[in-house]
């Protein structure tokens, strides 16, 4: 099964990026996990020529996605923001498995554009849009990061920690007040007036 095409009055062949989305399903969901924090990774799929995958962290926050349109590929991720580029089978078989597709993506089969491309970005938006598997403000999630890309290096650094830092002892203090304080033997309450 191939991803659906349709021909117009003018017998042009366009991509159905409405039947893609509705028909997407679920394929894998992976938990990998670290001593400090775990990640799950979602794969979804229409047909072997059309992918999403996810990566969250622990708290549920979106790291990475990774929508791949018959080898066109769109990802996003904390770091780098959005990304486009093509995917190559390079070293895959002809007819490469489920595991070897999912694969591609963590063993760098993905040829990046030096600028994203707006109309590969807007064809996978069209794709989520229309994903009835995901609940709606997931798939708003999943737009936002694709439109807006945020990246941590443009985030304000106490809501980088706060929504990906790991889960520490809340303290309105910064590191250096705390050290004060520890060495001043007035750890953990203030002295009072």
């Amino acid at each position: 099964m191939g991803a659906p095409s349709y021909k117009n009055s003018f017998n042009l062949t366009y991509f159905n990026a409405e039947e893609v989305g509705k028909g997407m399903e679920e394929v894998a969901c992976e938990v990998i996990k670290t001593e400090k924090n775990s990640v799950t990774s979602r794969w979804y799929r229409f047909s072997p020529e059309v992918n999403l995958y996810i990566w969250e962290d622990s708290k549920c926050n979106i790291i990475k996605q990774c929508m791949d349109i018959c080898g066109q590929v769109v990802e996003w991720n904390i770091i780098e923001g959005v990304r486009t580029g093509y995917s190559f089978d390079e070293g895959l078989d002809e007819e490469p498995t489920v595991v070897e597709l999912h694969k591609r993506y963590q063993l760098d089969h993905v040829k990046y554009d030096d600028q994203p491309m707006a109309p590969a970005v807007h064809q996978a938006e069209q794709v989520i849009r229309k994903m009835q598997i995901l609940e709606q403000n997931y798939i708003e999630k999943l737009i936002f990061n694709f439109q807006k890309s945020p990246q941590a290096d443009n985030m304000d650094p106490k809501l980088f920690l706060k929504m990906y830092g790991h889960n520490l002892p809340a303290s309105e203090l910064t590191w250096w007040e705390r050290i004060i304080r520890v060495f001043l033997g007035f750890w953990p309450n203030p002295p009072k007036d």
